[in-house]
């Protein structure tokens, strides 16, 4: 982060608004800001980290005494930071909660807070606060130690616990991801862990599942014995099994026996039940009565006689009946006619008239004929003038379709009067439309070679990425080899101090601790080595920079080629229809519906070419609709004049018409047929009189004839029926004499026995068929009482009492087969079940065991206390201290040095990040606590360098191109001040901006660039002095 410009306004101290351009200072890069005591040189700071935080940089200031007490109640109290960090500029304003005037109105006003990224605005303080920590990677407390040093707090920077170090360092080094590799392997290993455990409560479930059958103790026998026991359970269950087999066979087979006793003698009841159930008396009776019915047979014959006499006598009685009616009919029409006779004889006048009419009536058929030609030729004529009517209707509806097809060629000639101008468009939009597609084809092409580049790109980033680590790893192996061989140069040399000698380090002849050789194998030859490897790694990497380079010219001339097709297609796409893809997109979807546009201007094309030919062809219809229309007018005037003629010829062809038919009104005659039924009934009505008197006179003859007949039919009927009755009488004497002979006493007694010859016929079989199933019965019960003579047991209750015996044992043996089979079978599945999960627990233990062990050595769970991601940054933490021992060294004059903390000095925590101070003069190791007030900020501000030179060699997720320091120079004497001043010169010259707060005068004497706070009564002001 590199500040810029700073405003601030009613602000701590400062009551109006002040601004400070740390632009200025970016040449000389090292600037002081002085001031007298309280005027408000740390507020400059506490402004700064206000800004970025919304927090002050000191701990004893609160948030509530940031506005100004010079400031009047108009002014609003804000401050805004400019700044850029990895060449990106930032502006963030900030104001706190504060009261202020609104019309004439003292109101509270929220504490604000916006930032300015590019041309976006991000407002709302916790908004801003979450941009802030994405954007430099660190927050307010880790801020103040790595790039402000605030003022008291010195001695935590170099005294903060490993915990502290550790959320510093993991984001300025980006070691989240080891942290995700511990708790990958934490989460595997407990998932392990349960894996491991379930199989443990699997075996216990099925071990309980079989307690009732075999108890099995899981803690005193190994998953392999507990398999054995269960396979020899198996086998004693399959041997009970077998054993039961025999005797469920036998039982099967007696009760089988027994059970065809058992239905032998439920036969045998059964058949003795339906033998008594037969009714022998009344099959006897029926018998008795079937034998007299026999006898009515016998006489039915001499019955039909008589039966046949006495019909043939009721016949003729009503024969003689009809007769009767029939003579009485014929008597009574006969006086009708009689009466009918002498009505006929007033015909004799009517029929003289009507005599005189037909000789009138045949006079006027001249003029019925001469009328109805007439009529004819009238009927004629109005058909012609029917025709000429559908004539002038035909030609005026011929004339409409003219007129119609012919308004419909002019309406299409008018609709497409513009079609070969539209044909030219069609045609240019098209050769314009195969451009975009020829076009968007290159552009396809060539966005796929784009595509193969920046995989090429990337493999080549991979490995680069891959040797520039590499070349990181061997550099810091080379700077911690030489930070050994440094520190063997310390025991060589100590190694020739002799007693009395000074040591050209510190200077002392006394020499308690002489310093050690740390590693006798780091030596200049293994330094030459690895340089050498170095430098063969560094030429490996320049020669995949040039590939990178290379690939990265070859990707640029690519993207241009492909902007330039894309341009070039965007300029051709006119109406912004087809490209509505972005830059190296993919336009599959795009190139299609070009395609299809252009098939559907095609179409579009070969319709107006249809088009304009149909034109062509209709223009020489329309010639000839105007001849034909011209035609048809000439013949319908033609048409008029006929029918002008013929309308005047029936007119007079209806006068003639009227008197004809005048004539003829006396006999209501207006045609031919008219006149011959009107004489043909006249005819007619003459006839039928003259035939009605003959038709009389003929049916009275017929009439006495008739009379004669019926009388003479009585008469004969009358002496048949009195043969008849002689018969009947004669008949009646041999049937009863039949009864007598047949044992009947009487009529009555006869009838009761007779019945018909089919019910006779089926009650003598069902006689018939009862005597053969009594036979039958019988001769099965002889049999089954054979059959069940040879059985042991004589009566149904004891064979039913073995049955049940049989049963009982068969069930008992079938009950405990089913168990046996289901231990067998619970047995077996258990043993299954557990031998798969003891292959399960072997082919899992090692994975089990071995993740454990990764989790707890990547975890801390270990005697030195360190995490993987501690254990990395540890090695961070030791170039940190590497690179702050130059310093320290210089600061001091060679007195201290940092030690890195190995040994764990409390096992609750973990560790790894812990620092002491190792006093050249007294060779002894000291706590950071046990240091002063001026030693503490020397190792402060060589801590902070160190960790600002360790930053920038490894480019990590955070940039510190800043430092500031809040006094704590005035704890020094003269000569740790001129070291510090040239630490500070060093690291100036390393292009960092470094602001100092002091009052020491020698600073002031130093530092050419100044920020001086000026104090007044009325607020302090701000003056830069370059």
């Amino acid at each position: 982060m590199i500040p810029i410009k700073l405003t601030v306004q009613a602000f701590g101290p400062y009551k109006g608004k002040e601004t400070i351009d740390f632009r200025k200072f970016f040449d000389n890069r090292l600037f002081l800001i002085t001031g007298n005591t309280g005027s408000g040189k740390t507020m400059i700071f506490d402004a700064i980290c206000y800004a970025l935080f919304g927090d002050v940089s000191g701990q004893y200031r609160e948030i509530d005494t940031l506005r100004s007490q010079f400031a009047s109640r108009e002014d609003i109290t804000y401050v805004k930071f400019e700044f850029s960090h990895r060449n990106k500029d930032y502006i963030i304003t900030r104001s706190p909660e504060q009261f202020k005037i609104s019309r004439g109105k003292e109101i509270l006003q929220r504490a604000k807070a916006e930032i300015l990224i590019g041309n976006e605005v991000v407002s709302g303080i916790k908004n801003v606060n979450q941009e802030i920590k994405n954007i430099l990677g660190i927050d307010h407390s880790q801020f103040k130690q790595i790039v402000m040093i605030a003022q008291g707090e010195f001695r935590d920077l170099v005294s903060a616990d490993s915990r502290n170090r550790e959320s510093i360092y993991r984001k300025i080094f980006n070691t989240m991801e080891f942290e995700n590799i511990q708790n990958t392997l934490k989460e595997r290993a407990s998932e392990y862990e349960k894996k491991f455990d379930n199989f443990d409560q699997r075996i216990r479930g099925l071990l309980d599942s079989i307690n009732s059958i075999k108890l099995i103790s899981y803690e005193d026998l190994t998953i392999n014995q507990v398999l054995d026991v269960l396979s020899k359970e198996v086998e004693i269950y399959d041997n009970k099994l077998k054993e039961l087999k025999p005797k469920k066979e036998y039982y099967k087979n007696e009760i089988l026996r027994n059970n065809n006793f058992f239905d032998s003698f439920n036969s045998l009841i059964a058949r003795k039940n339906e033998l008594s159930s037969f009714d022998i008396s009344s099959l006897k009776d029926e018998g008795n009565f079937l034998d007299k019915v026999k006898k009515t047979f016998l006489i039915r014959d001499k019955e039909k006689v008589l039966e046949n006499f006495k019909d043939t006598r009721d016949g003729y009685e009503k024969e003689i009946e009809k007769i009767i009616f029939d003579l009485n009919f014929h008597k009574n029409n006969l006086d009708v006619l009689n009466k009918e006779f002498e009505e006929t004889k007033s015909y004799d006048i009517e029929i003289e008239n009507l005599k005189s009419k037909i000789i009138d009536l045949e006079s006027l058929k001249n003029t019925v004929e001469e009328k109805q030609k007439h009529e004819f030729k009238i009927k004629d004529l109005e058909k012609e003038l029917l025709d000429l009517d559908d004539n002038k209707e035909s030609i005026k509806k011929e004339l409409e379709i003219f007129d119609r097809r012919y308004n419909q060629i002019l309406s299409f000639s008018i609709e497409h009067k513009d079609i070969k101008e539209k044909i030219l468009y069609i045609e240019s939009d098209l050769l314009n439309l195969e451009g975009i597609k020829e076009g968007l084809l290159k552009y396809e092409s060539e966005l796929k070679i784009y595509e193969k580049l920046n995989i090429e790109c990337e493999k080549c980033e991979s490995k680069y990425n891959k040797i520039f680590d590499l070349y990181g790893n061997k550099t810091r192996e080379l700077s911690l080899s030489e930070d050994i061989y440094f520190r063997n140069q310390a025991g060589f040399l100590a190694n020739k101090l002799e007693d009395g000698c000074p040591c050209i380090v510190c200077g002392s002849t006394i020499h308690p601790n002489k310093a050690n050789l740390v590693d006798v194998s780091v030596n200049e030859e293994s330094l030459k080595e690895l340089r050498n490897e170095i430098l063969m790694i560094k030429k490996e990497l320049e020669e995949t920079v040039t590939l990178k380079i290379n690939l990265n010219k070859d990707v640029k001339s690519k993207e241009d080629r492909i902007r330039e097709i894309y341009e070039d297609v965007l300029k051709k796409d006119k109406t912004d229809e087809f490209i509505s893809f972005k830059e190296f997109e993919l336009c599959e979807d795009t190139i299609s519906r070009v395609k299809l546009k252009v098939l559907s201007l095609r179409n579009s094309l070969n319709n107006s070419r249809d088009i304009n030919n149909k034109l062509v062809e209709l223009q020489e219809e329309i010639t000839n609709i105007e001849s034909k229309i011209k035609e048809g007018k000439l013949n319908f005037d033609q048409i008029e004049k006929d029918y002008i003629q013929k309308q005047s010829n029936i007119s007079a062809l209806k006068i003639i018409l009227n008197d004809k038919t005048s004539r003829l009104l006396k006999y209501n005659i207006s045609s031919i047929n008219d006149y011959l039924d009107t004489l043909e009934q006249t005819n007619n009505y003459l006839k039928s009189l003259i035939n009605k008197r003959e038709v009389i006179n003929s049916n009275i003859t017929k009439c006495n004839n008739e009379i004669l007949k019926f009388q003479s039919k009585f008469d004969i009927k009358n002496r048949d029926i009195e043969d008849l009755n002689f018969r009947i009488k004669t008949s009646y004497e041999i049937f009863m004499e039949s009864l007598k002979e047949n044992g009947f006493k009487d009529i009555d007694e006869y009838k009761k026995f007779k019945i018909s010859e089919s019910e006779f016929n089926e009650r003598t079989k069902f006689i018939e068929d009862k005597r053969e199933e009594f036979r039958n019965i019988n001769l099965k019960i002889i049999q089954l009482e054979k059959d069940i003579s040879s059985s042991p047991y004589k009566t149904k209750e004891e064979l039913s009492t073995h049955l049940k015996d049989l049963n009982d044992k068969l069930k008992e043996v079938e009950e405990l087969e089913i168990k046996y089979c289901q231990n067998k079978s619970l047995l077996e599945n258990v043993y299954g079940s557990i031998l798969s999960i003891n292959k399960d627990i072997s082919n899992f233990e090692n994975l089990r065991i071995n993740l454990n062990e990764l989790n707890k050595i990547a975890n801390g769970i270990n005697k030195y206390k360190i995490s993987f991601e501690r254990y990395i940054l540890g090695i961070y933490f030791k170039e940190i201290i590497y690179t702050a021992n130059i310093r320290l060294l210089k600061l001091t004059n060679g007195r201290f040095l940092f030690r890195h903390l190995k040994e764990n000095t409390d096992m609750r925590s973990q560790q790894g990040l812990e620092i002491s101070v190792f006093d050249n003069r007294t060779s002894q190791e000291r706590k950071v606590n046990a240091i002063s007030g001026g030693e503490s900020f020397q190792a402060s501000l060589a801590l902070a360098l160190g960790l600002s030179d360790v930053i920038q060699r490894y480019s990590g997720g955070v940039s510190i191109d800043t430092l500031f320091i809040d006094e704590g120079f005035g704890s020094l004497d003269s000569d740790s001040l001129q070291n510090a001043l040239e630490c500070l010169i060093e690291a100036n010259d390393e292009s960092k901006l470094i602001g100092i707060i002091s009052h020491v005068q020698e600073l002031k004497d130093f530092i050419r660039s100044k920020i001086e706070v000026i104090d007044s009564s009325n607020g302090s002001r701000i003056k830069t002095d370059l």
